[in-house]
């Protein structure tokens, strides 16, 4: 699948979520890769990523875009850039995931100092599934792609079901705040 990269100039004019745009990556998959509004898929994204890792301030995150547009995007304008590799895994993996495991949500990928994590949320943008990897740089690279972590967020969505599953629960349920007892009325 060719993944093509936006020139700068039409970054400039894209919403970058606040980020200046001369720090972002965007590109393009060319097809739709989920099918969870964008208005969606973005909110509480930031909040969710800090609250669920201890990455610290510095972190790199690939978004998609239920069109297939993706950016990579810093924390903050002072983190230290990622090397082009580490950037390509990041965005292919988060687009493999896209395509293969979205499950009615979507995923984002997140690259802080010593890890890297994927993260499934829901169609109404509810985290659910973290599939983290603390592994060294130069491990990872060795795996050839991204199928191995594919496998294991595949594995980490399955168990999700299974947790479901085993509280007979139905997946619009989880989002929901459970009833009130009576006595709280």
């Amino acid at each position: 699948m060719a993944i093509i990269l936006k020139p700068p100039s039409q970054i400039e004019k894209a919403d970058t979520r606040g980020v200046p745009g001369h720090l972002v990556e965007m590109f393009d998959v060319g097809r739709r890769v989920h099918r969870v509004p964008d208005e969606i898929s973005g909110r509480g994204l930031r909040d969710q990523i800090e609250a669920i890792a201890d990455l610290g301030p510095h972190w790199w995150a690939c978004i998609l875009r239920s069109n297939g547009e993706g950016m990579l995007v810093p924390s903050h304008t002072l983190v230290q850039k990622l090397s082009q590799d580490r950037k390509e895994f990041l965005r292919d993996l988060c687009v493999d995931l896209n395509l293969r495991l979205h499950q009615g949500g979507h995923w984002t990928t997140v690259w802080g100092i010593k890890e890297f994590f994927a993260l499934w949320r829901d169609s109404d943008g509810h985290a659910h599934v973290i599939w983290s990897c603390n592994e060294p740089w130069e491990r990872v690279k060795k795996w050839g792609g991204t199928d191995f972590a594919l496998e294991q967020c595949s594995e980490a969505l399955d168990q999700y079901g299974e947790h479901l599953y085993a509280l007979a629960l139905k997946p619009d349920q989880v989002s929901k705040a459970p009833p009130k007892p009576p006595f709280l009325n």
